[in-house]
This record gives C-alpha cells, sequence and structure tokens, in this order.
C-alpha cells in the first residue's frame, strides 16, 4: 500500500465500488469501510503535482461507522 501510487490506490478503490472522499486531498477516507489516509510527511519524497506525496504515508482503521459523516460532506 505504502508503495502503491495514492491516485492507483484510490483508483482500485473506486473500481470495488467504494466512495473515496478526497475533499480533504491530505486526509482521503472511504467512509463505507472506515479507512482514512494521510499525504503528509515532512521527509523528503516524491510528490505530485499539488505537492501531495506520491503515495500515502499512514492509515487509520476506524470503527465500522466511524467516518460515515464525510460520506455526505464531499
Amino acid at each position: 500500500m505504502f508503495r502503491t501510487p495514492a491516485a492507483e490506490l484510490f483508483r482500485r478503490a473506486a473500481a470495488r465500488g467504494w466512495t473515496v472522499d478526497a475533499s480533504h486531498p491530505e486526509h482521503p477516507v472511504i467512509p463505507g469501510v472506515s479507512l482514512a489516509f494521510t499525504r503528509q510527511t515532512s521527509q523528503q519524497v516524491p510528490r505530485d503535482a499539488e505537492g501531495l506525496p506520491l503515495s500515502v504515508t499512514s492509515v487509520l482503521v476506524g470503527g465500522k461507522d466511524h467516518y460515515e459523516y464525510r460520506r455526505d460532506n464531499r
């Protein structure tokens, strides 16, 4: 996961039918499976055109409905 480019990771999630909420680009989430990602780091890593790391830097697995509030706030 940490070597897969974030854009590819989120395309794969969408292909599975999951909603990817990237309204906060540094902290995208997948509400239906309660996964949250961080794309922030102070390390020198390759970055995309928006300045975000190409890959995610951490993943949080939340409870079943942890990110449901983001489902309606896209």
